[in-house]
């Protein structure tokens, strides 16, 4: 069992154990006034893979793995495309805002097999950064604006 502050993970050998687990866990919530979001409650087999607070876990050939979930990365994307779009002061702050926000998202998931999500956002990032400066330059060739950003 992982517990996270209100969010429980249980894993059971059989399906007949999960249900009396669930049935133990309701018990116990209803007398303290609590209750399972049955929204939020699932039962799974853990070969089909499931996702857990923002990471995606799959038992592959005996072997659990964990990667950033879809809809992280997908959150993360959006977030960082908003943040960069309607930002306004200096450069400075902007690079050092974004780093706060990179870190803050590698350190969540740095224990998750994560390269290739790190690889997409890092390159997301590039792209709405790149996008940022067309606007701001919109005569300058592309060609330079990528040139001048790997400086």
């Amino acid at each position: 069992m992982v517990c996270f502050a209100d969010d429980i993970l249980v894993s059971a050998k059989t399906l007949n154990q999960t249900h009396e687990i669930k049935y133990i866990i309701t018990k116990f919530l209803r007398i303290r006034g609590l209750s399972l979001s049955a929204s939020k409650t699932k039962i799974v087999k853990i070969e089909n893979g499931f996702d857990y607070l923002s990471c995606h876990y799959e038992y592959i050939d005996g072997v659990l793995f964990a990667t950033p979930s879809e809809k992280a990365i997908s959150e993360f994307t959006v977030e960082l495309s908003e943040y960069i779009t309607n930002f306004r002061g200096p450069q400075q702050s902007l690079i050092e805002s974004l780093n706060r926000k990179f870190i803050g998202w590698a350190s969540y998931h740095k224990y998750t097999g994560a390269p290739d999500a790190f690889l997409y956002i890092d390159t997301v990032g590039d792209a709405f950064l790149l996008n940022l400066c067309r606007s701001k330059h919109k005569k300058a060739p592309l060609e330079y604006l990528q040139q001048k950003s790997l400086h």
